[in-house]
């Protein structure tokens, strides 16, 4: 928690906007390495978004494997702040964006990530295209119509849907 308070205050986020992102990526387990073994830790670190930061994918799942806290919030804060690119990142979508895009950070929400069904970019995370909802009396009804193209209301569609599912909204 203390960890995340400091990396929330040097990129100018929340605590609550980083746990959102974590949920989303490995349901609040930093030690999550993904069954494909092509992403791990608290934010899902790839060999891609590992580039340049002089840490390995196969050092973060060791950090993994061996239940290693600060090796994985180092990281995380490294990455945050290089994926930051000096923008503040105030919210959930913001932090989202740099984890998942951050050559994108600062966008408008239409903003397009990946497109394409055959793209690897695109189907490795289709789960978080298309996210909608409609009003059922006065509650929402989440539901999904992907379209093959993610963009950044997607990530902040899709961040709502599980807060409103692990809220029971």
């Amino acid at each position: 928690k203390r960890r995340t308070r400091e990396i929330a205050a040097r990129v100018g986020s929340t605590p609550q906007a980083i746990y959102e992102v974590a949920y989303s990526e490995c349901g609040l387990n930093p030690f999550c390495v993904r069954k494909d073994r092509i992403a791990a830790g608290w934010l899902q670190f790839t060999r891609a978004g590992l580039d340049g930061l002089g840490v390995s994918l196969d050092e973060v799942k060791r950090a993994c494997y061996n239940r290693d806290a600060a090796f994985i919030m180092d990281v995380s804060e490294r990455y945050l702040i290089r994926a930051a690119g000096g923008h503040a990142l105030p919210t959930s979508t913001d932090i989202y964006t740099a984890v998942f895009a951050p050559s994108f950070v600062g966008q408008p929400e239409s903003t397009i990530l990946y497109q394409g069904h055959n793209r690897p970019s695109y189907f490795l995370n289709a789960g978080v295209d298309g996210h909608k909802y409609r009003m059922s009396g006065n509650k929402l009804v989440w539901f999904r119509e992907p379209d093959g193209a993610i963009s950044i209301l997607d990530l902040r569609l899709a961040l709502a849907a599980k807060r409103a599912k692990f809220l029971k909204q």
